[in-house]
Parts: C-alpha cells; sequence; structure tokens
C-alpha cells in the first residue's frame, strides 16, 4: 500500500469503459440468449474423464496417476480471486505470498510438497496445454497471466511426475488449466469486485457462436493497495481471445491470444529501495486439429510467450542495479492419436522450443543473451488386457542445451476390483532441467561503479535433478455415487537436488549465493481426496496429505557442511470445501484450510537450530454468500466474500501477513 500516486488512469479508464459498454448490451443480449452448451456433465460424471494424465482421455479409474478435478462449481463456490488460490483444494499443495520484492518482484508462488522458495520451480502448469513455466527464473508468474477465474472450465492436477507425458519439470506436479470453450459461456458477461484494500476489478467478456466459428473475447482491470505497511500497490489490465473455427471438411483450427501488463510498486517501505517499477506479457497459440475418424487424430500446435520486467534503480553506493529482463518461449509441437483396436490406444508425438533471456546488465551480467534449445519425442499407450485390468506405459525422450539428453518413463497398472473400486500401482520417473538463471547466474553490481559485487552466480554444467515414484493408489465410488474417493501412498526418492548455498564474505551488498546440485531428498506419505453429494443442494470436497520428508542440501558452498531439508514439507495439510443451495436463489460455501508448520528454503537459517525461519501452522477460513439474480431481460449474482476469517496469519514469512479480506461481488450474465 502506503501509495503516493494512484494507480494509473490511462490503464484505468479504457477497460472500465469497455465494461460499461457491455453492461449497457446486457439487456438486448439476454432476451434472446439461447441456453449455452456445456461439457461439464462430460467430466463430472461418477467417475469422470480425464485428459491429462497420458494425453489420452480416460475415465479416471484407467489413468496412471493420481489426479483432482477441480470444477467449476469449485472454482465459484471457493470465491477465490486469485488463480493459485484454487490449488488449496488439492492434497499436499502450499502457497507463499511475498510483497513485491527486491528480487524477482512476484507476490504468489504455490508447490507441492514444500521443498521450495516462493518461486516454485518443480511443478509443471499448462494452460489448454500451453505451457507457462517460466524458463528464466523458473516457477509460475502467477499474476502475470492473461487469466481470469471466471475464464477457467476445470483445473486438473497430476500428483505426481508427470514426464512421461509434459517432459521436464512435471516433476512433483502437474496442473492443467483449462479455459472455457466460447460455445460454453454467454454472449455477454460482467464481473465488479470491491474489497478490502482498495481492491477494484472488472471484468466484461463478449462471444459469439456460429455454425462455423465460435469465439470470446474478454479485458479485465484490477487496482490493488496490496499489505497495509508495504510500499506494494499495484493497477494490472489482462485481456484474451479464444476462437475456434471449423471448416467443412471437419478440421478444426483454433487461435488463443493474450496479453498482460501494468505498473506495480516494489522494495521496502520507506526506504531507498521503494521504486516503481512494470510487467509486461503476451503469448499466441494456434492449434490445427484433423480426425480422420473417432479411432485416429492429428494434431499441431504452435505458441509464443513474451515477458518483459522494466526495474531499474539506484542506493547509496550503487548508481545502477538492473532488474529488468526479457524473455521468450517459441514452441511447436505435433501429436498424433490411434485406436488399435478394441484393446490399444496410443498417443505420441514430437516437439521443439527455444527459450531465450535477455537481462545484460543484471541477472546475466555481461552476457547478451542466454538460450536453450530443447527437442522431444513421447509415447503413451494405454492396453486393455481385460474388462478388469488395464496398463499404462509411456515416455519422454527429450535433449536440451544444458543438461543433454534425458528420459522420464512410467508403467501403471489399473486393475477393477468392481464398478466401484479400482487399485492402482505405478512407478515413474522424471527430470527438471535447471533455469536459465540456475545455470547462467551471474547477478552482479557495481559498487561504487566500479567494484564488481555479484548476489547470485551459477558455475555451470550443472545436472537435472531427478526423482523415482512409487504409487499404490485407490480409485472409489458408493453404489449410489453420492461418494467418490481417491487414497495415494507413495514414495518418491529425489537426487541432484538445485539450491543456492551462501557465501557470506560478499560485502556490502551481501551474501553470495551459488547454485550447486548438492541436495537429496525423500518423501512418503498418504494423500486423500474425496468429494461427498449426499443431495443435489450440498457437497462436500475435502482433501487431506500426510508427508515425511527427510533429506539435505548445503548450508554454505562447502560439500561438508549440510542442513536439512526436513522443515521445508509441512508433514499435514487438509481443505474442505462445504457448498450448500439454501433456497432455490440463494447459495452458501465454507472454505477451510489448514496447513502444518513448515518453512521456504530461502526463508529457513542456514545454521542451527535449521528451523529458524519457519512459519507455524495456519487455518483459513473463507465464507462466500451468493444470491441469483434474475428479471425479465437480465440474470446475475450477487456475492459477499469473506477471506481469512479465522484471523490473520502467515504463509511465507512473519514479515507478510495475511488479514481478513471482504469482497463483494456482481456478476451480471452469470451462467
Amino acid at each position: 500500500m502506503l501509495l503516493n500516486t494512484k494507480p494509473r488512469a490511462d490503464l484505468l479508464l479504457p477497460g472500465l469503459l469497455f465494461c460499461v459498454t457491455v453492461l449497457a448490451a446486457q439487456s438486448r443480449a439476454y432476451a434472446a440468449e439461447p441456453v449455452a452448451a456445456t461439457t461439464e456433465e462430460i467430466f463430472l460424471n461418477d467417475i469422470p474423464v480425464v485428459l491429462s494424465a497420458t494425453r489420452l482421455e480416460q475415465p479416471r479409474a484407467d489413468a496412471p496417476a493420481s489426479i483432482t478435478i477441480i470444477d467449476r462449481e469449485m472454482i465459484k463456490a471457493s470465491g477465490a480471486e486469485e488463480v493459485p488460490d484454487l490449488l488449496r483444494l488439492v492434497p499436499g499443495f502450499q502457497l507463499a505470498h511475498d510483497k513485491q520484492d527486491i528480487w524477482i518482484p512476484d507476490p504468489v508462488g504455490a508447490t507441492y510438497h514444500g521443498l521450495s522458495d516462493p518461486y516454485a520451480r518443480r511443478i509443471q502448469v499448462l494452460v489448454d496445454g500451453r505451457s507457462v513455466y517460466d524458463p528464466a527464473i523458473g516457477g509460475i508468474r502467477w499474476d502475470q497471466l492473461p487469466l481470469e477465474i471466471d475464464d477457467i472450465e476445470r483445473i486438473e492436477v497430476i500428483r505426481g511426475p508427470n514426464g512421461a507425458a509434459y517432459g521436464a519439470n512435471a516433476f512433483l506436479a502437474a496442473v492443467n488449466i483449462i479455459t472455457r470453450h466460447p460455445a460454453d459461456v454467454p454472449t455477454v458477461y460482467t464481473r465488479l469486485v470491491s474489497g478490502s484494500n482498495n481492491y477494484v476489478k472488472g471484468i466484461a467478456r463478449y462471444s459469439h457462436k456460429s455454425e462455423s466459428f465460435d469465439y470470446r473475447f474478454g479485458v479485465s482491470v484490477q487496482s490493488d493497495d496490496g499489505l497495509e505497511t508495504e510500499y506494494d500497490s499495484s493497477t494490472m489490465v489482462k485481456s484474451n481471445f479464444r476462437g475456434e473455427y471449423r471448416t467443412d471438411n471437419g478440421d478444426i483450427l483454433e487461435l488463443q491470444l493474450g496479453f498482460s501488463g501494468g505498473p506495480h510498486q516494489a522494495g521496502i517501505a520507506g526506504t531507498e529501495l521503494e521504486r516503481n517499477t512494470s510487467n509486461t506479457s503476451n503469448f499466441q497459440q494456434i492449434v490445427w486439429r484433423r480426425s480422420l475418424d473417432v479411432d485416429e487424430s492429428y494434431q499441431v500446435q504452435y505458441y509464443r510467450n513474451y515477458f518483459s520486467a522494466n526495474d531499474r534503480f539506484s542506493i547509496t553506493g550503487f548508481p545502477v542495479i538492473d532488474q529488468g529482463m526479457v524473455t521468450e518461449r517459441n514452441n511447436v509441437e505435433f501429436q498424433h492419436t490411434k485406436r488399435w483396436g478394441d484393446t490399444l490406444r496410443t498417443v505420441w508425438g514430437l516437439e521443439a522450443r527455444q527459450d531465450t533471456s535477455e537481462a545484460p546488465e543484471g541477472w546475466f551480467y555481461g552476457i547478451d543473451k542466454v538460450e536453450n534449445d530443447l527437442y522431444r519425442a513421447f509415447i503413451n499407450a494405454e492396453w486393455s488386457y481385460s474388462p478388469t485390468l488395464v496398463a499404462n506405459f509411456g515416455g519422454m525422450f527429450e535433449h536440451n542445451g544444458i543438461t543433454g539428453a534425458g528420459f522420464s518413463p512410467r508403467a501403471a497398472i489399473n486393475y477393477h476390483l468392481s464398478d466401484q473400486n479400482t487399485l492402482r500401482a505405478s512407478v515413474s520417473q522424471g527430470l527438471r532441467t535447471p533455469s536459465l538463471f540456475e545455470e547462467y547466474a551471474n547477478g552482479r553490481a557495481d559498487y561504487l561503479g566500479t567494484t564488481p559485487t555479484y548476489s547470485f552466480v551459477s558455475p555451470g554444467g550443472l545436472e537435472a535433478e531427478r526423482i523415482t515414484s512409487y504409487e499404490l493408489g485407490l480409485v472409489s465410488k458408493s453404489k449410489n455415487s453420492k461418494v467418490v474417493a481417491d487414497v495415494r501412498i507413495y514414495q518418491d526418492y529425489i537426487d541432484n537436488l538445485i539450491d543456492y548455498p551462501e557465501d557470506a564474505s560478499n560485502p556490502p551488498l551481501g551474501p553470495q549465493y551459488t547454485y550447486v546440485n548438492q541436495g537429496k531428498a525423500s518423501i512418503h506419505g498418504v494423500e486423500l481426496d474425496i468429494n461427498y453429494q449426499p443431495t443435489r443442494s450440498s457437497r462436500f470436497v475435502f482433501a487431506y496429505a500426510y508427508a515425511d520428508q527427510t533429506g539435505s542440501y548445503p548450508r554454505r558452498f562447502n560439500p561438508d557442511e549440510i542442513r536439512p531439508t526436513d522443515p521445508a514439507t509441512p508433514t499435514h495439510t487438509a481443505s474442505l470445501l462445504a457448498m450448500q443451495k439454501l433456497t432455490r436463489t440463494v447459495s452458501a460455501s465454507v472454505g477451510i484450510y489448514y496447513v502444518g508448520r513448515m518453512g521456504w528454503f530461502n526463508n529457513l537459517s542456514p545454521a542451527p537450530p535449521y528451523t529458524v525461519g519457519e512459519i507455524p501452522e495456519y487455518t483459513k477460513v473463507d465464507l462466500r454468500l451468493a444470491k441469483r439474480l434474475r428479471g425479465k431481460n437480465f440474470k446475475g449474482i450477487i456475492e459477499l466474500v469473506g477471506q481469512n476469517l479465522a484471523g490473520s496469519y502467515y504463509d511465507y514469512t512473519s514479515s507478510v501477513p495475511q488479514d481478513r479480506r471482504i469482497y463483494i461481488k456482481l456478476r451480471i450474465g452469470a451462467d
């Protein structure tokens, strides 16, 4: 907060004008609004179909991995404003909220089983099959995604390595965000939000449907004063487009575009580190699909991701500190899917990618551009040996310019004990390629303009992190299908863990951190995912994870000085989302989220006792009340959402409290 300049009107005004224009069109649009088709029933049957585990459409009971599905009803009931907040509903996930800091200004991180700093590098995130993993720093820039909660149809989260389907960096987990098809949304839609800390958001979306071409276009504007005592106000403008064209011969051509950007404050309040920065990002994605028949199809996809940060400032002794960066990813992929008779299905493909980053005055001092070229080949097969036995086999071979060649295999057997119960046993291996910064880091600033001083450095030649995972699972449903449960028992072994031990002899900027492959960890535990719907008006979704993690990584830049990784994983995490329709027009939901005591790598003490820097266990409670509004030519929803109602807590560091927040939301054209 601590605002000395308000959000820029030149960014807010165009978005708000668009919202007002769309609002004015509501009454005309809804008089002729048809009932939108929906794919939700397909994916939310007793044991739903999933897409993400193998790239094949499969019943959840036939998939080779544990999968959590966050559907539209859960998304709305959660009351979440941030996309990563939805991952609290997944067993074993943790979130970190930071202020806009001096290093890597990005306020939200999400990880699975801990073992991370806030820029979680060990999960892969895709949006409609497009990886949004940041190749420069690693992790996900959640606040930069040109995506709103309203755009999401569902989220599929594969818990465990999924390198066989999505390659390196689908290491501990993979998140596939599937957005809403233009044919499944209202023609005109607007959402307005007002909340604590001067939080204001306006969203407007227009869609068009025809025999051969469907599209939707949306824009949002958000302004937020941030945390009470911090210099971290921000303004963000986002827009996205998704269009689908169907040819006479049945081909499908899909185009997606997105943009996000805006100014934000960063640094430490009341110091010379206070400064104004800005980020922009955009993407382009085009997909061509051809189905030869119901048993065979082809797909070609190209996408480009672009990110730019402007963050150049000076402090006493350092006339120039440049945290600016430009990052680009270009990716092309071919995929072929075929059914070979009644018992065998395969999907295979090829992929080529180039990642580049430019930050020659800060992150990669003295290097004009760093890059990594990657080539992949993958195959996954589902073999239905009998009505009760299904086997999944697959693997991804890849070669990149940092670690060379690598292979990520997986094998799984699913045995149907009955129509209600399926046992699963699987083994998989995965890789995590070092980010460009981990491999080429040369974070330098010149003291008094002449003396080089380094923050992060890398000797280069890092190896890929490796994981081997063993899993037993049970997918079960009751005879009346009111209860669906997924149980996972697992053992993970991780080697070559990359970390950045410190060298304290680096005045005056502070310690120097050097990237090395000297860590290892072992995690075993149990996870439970239960969906219970006793009546049509009541639903309960419960998730629980127990994780026992042990391991070590360097204390300082010396392999003989190590510290334990144990504090970096909470032993217990849990969530409960309860949804209730009180009347035909009024509904309520409560979300309760618990995370046990843990620490993030960069906050934990490098010296005994190693638990210094941990955050205490916390419980987060959210409440949503909603009422549907209907008129002759009008429909909508008004919502009251309270977050963190159990009181303030810390999910990253004790200097950044998460306080109570209240939001009032109005949806016009809600489905």
